[in-house]
């Protein structure tokens, strides 16, 4: 089977469990990924596992902004933290 037979013919759904994920499944995804594709070849990525609900739950405000300049950016037809071609959009406050 070649790799664009692969690629079309894959099936990927996603199904999300309340389960906790073990350390080893982890470090297995994460290893693999940092040999995957990135837009515009830009590899750079930083990753951190957090597992305590109440964290998480203190993340959210934080990483608002964030999502809200991400989801502008794709609206008005931008890659996300594009190095090449920086924004156009302003920043309202």
């Amino acid at each position: 089977m070649d790799l664009y037979q692969v690629m079309r013919t894959t099936f990927a759904a996603r199904a999300f469990v309340d389960e906790p994920v073990p350390d080893s499944v982890i470090h297995r995804i994460l290893d693999n990924a940092r040999f995957a594709p990135s837009g515009g070849n830009r590899q750079g990525w930083k990753v951190i596992v957090v597992r305590e609900q109440a964290t998480r739950e203190a993340l959210v405000p934080l990483i608002q902004p964030t999502m809200r300049r991400y989801v502008a950016q794709v609206v008005a037809g931008e890659s996300p933290w594009n190095t090449i071609h920086p924004t156009q959009l302003r920043q309202t406050t």
